[in-house]
């Protein structure tokens, strides 16, 4: 096999053989093209992220915890491949964690909530997921932004079915994939907050035509690929149930000298992209929340590294070698965020439909009503902050939809601190 040509876009060929840890280095023995290498490495770190809920690191300032979960984004040609990609369902398939790409929001949340926030999607065709979004009140771009740093997910639904739904913690893994025409239906615009969030591969080169696909001396050549992921797949059952058992998380992290190159690489990428290269803002969120991802990677790598025998670790230093993986990625999907940037529009076309579905203010709305249909028809002040509590509201601003409902004629005041809804 001859060694392929370096190329900063693509990771496989920077990344020195046997750097990789086991697992992915096992994963990657079925392929000996380096841009299926590629797919398959982002496939295997995605779909592997959603399996390590113990595992935890602290990021920015204040810190905050965040989990592995990563949410992927590999954009190619037609037949050029993609579908390597299937071959990580086998990773996760024998776990009930995974969710429908075409689901409908109710039908996301019911899952979402099923599972505790735990979950995985996969998607080939990621105009599949776009059309979802896109149906009226079905949008739940939002509630990926939510999991994609953790917080809190609320809902609440009016109607004959009242429906509350609190998922604290989520952790939701996401990968898809499609064509240069599924990407702007499905990120939008650079401004979209998506965008920042998705760790991006666009594959711009058409793959020549490889005479193997007829099966001549592949099998010689290659080992089985259902036999290569299902050994995978026994390991992270393993890592699984270590993690199950045990009563404690465990907290990723950097060396001193590793945190300070990884500080200075984003500060030096930073510098060039925004100072030097005058790129537009809405590059600056893809570049911060870029770090994220590094680390997400970084996590994930180390743990596949762990064996699942003796007491479940508190604490994952990076090694050397994992640090090392780490920056090439960021080397190469700074270059590939740049691309795809490029590719989007700055704003959002505002049309009737998709002004519902990306204007934030909607979504203060919808809360608002939210909380106006759970009170009672009279009700005090000190019901309306337990329920600010109960729905993570801040008091503020409950104090001023109180004043808004009274101006609009909604409610009106008994005596102080008490009031009722007006019947029209």
């Amino acid at each position: 096999m001859t060694e392929p040509e370096s190329n900063p876009k693509l990771i496989s060929t920077e990344v020195e053989f046997g750097q990789w840890p086991p697992f992915i280095q096992h994963g990657l023995s079925i392929t000996d093209n380096a841009v299926s290498a590629d797919m398959l490495i982002v496939a295997m770190l995605t779909a592997t992220s959603s399996l390590l809920p113990r595992f935890y690191f602290e990021h920015g300032f204040p810190q905050h915890r965040y989990h592995a979960n990563l949410m992927s984004l590999v954009i190619a040609p037609p037949a050029s491949g993609k579908g390597i990609m299937n071959l990580t369902n086998r990773l996760v398939d024998w776990h009930d964690h995974i969710i429908a790409g075409n689901s409908s929001l109710s039908a996301f949340l019911s899952e979402l909530e099923r599972l505790k926030g735990r979950a995985y999607m996969m998607e080939t065709e990621a105009d599949v997921m776009s059309k979802t979004l896109r149906v009226d009140n079905n949008d739940y771009s939002y509630i990926l932004r939510q999991a994609w740093e953790g917080e809190t997910i609320r809902r609440a639904r009016d109607g004959h079915n009242k429906q509350r739904i609190v998922i604290r913690d989520p952790q939701f893994s996401l990968l898809l994939s499609g064509t240069m025409n599924q990407l702007q239906p499905l990120l939008r615009s650079q401004a979209n907050g998506l965008t920042s969030r998705m760790l991006c591969y666009l594959v711009t080169e058409i793959q020549g035509f490889d005479s193997r696909v007829f099966g001549q001396d592949i099998l010689s050549e290659m080992p089985s690929a259902d036999e290569v992921y299902a050994n995978l797949a026994a390991y992270l059952q393993e890592l699984v149930s270590w993690q199950e058992q045990s009563d404690h998380d465990c907290c990723f992290r950097l060396t001193d000298e590793q945190s300070q190159a990884l500080t200075e690489w984003f500060a030096d990428s930073y510098d060039a992209a925004m100072v030097q290269s005058n790129m537009p803002v809405g590059f600056d969120a893809m570049l911060k929340r870029m770090a994220v991802t590094i680390m997400r990677a970084g996590l994930i790598m180390n743990a596949l590294r762990l064996r699942a025998e003796g007491e479940f670790p508190t604490e994952l230093v990076c090694t050397d070698e994992d640090f090392r993986t780490m920056l090439t990625i960021a080397d190469a999907l700074l270059i590939h965020m740049a691309e795809i940037f490029a590719i989007l529009p700055e704003e959002e076309p505002m049309t009737e439909t998709n002004i519902v579905l990306v204007d934030r203010h909607a979504e203060a709305l919808a809360r608002q009503k939210a909380l106006f249909n759970l009170l009672a028809d009279t009700f005090s002040k000190d019901d309306v902050n337990q329920l600010a509590i109960q729905e993570g509201l801040i008091h503020r601003t409950v104090d001023r939809w109180l004043t808004q409902w009274c101006k609009d004629g909604v409610i009106e005041r008994l005596r102080l601190g008490h009031y009722q809804k007006v019947r029209k």
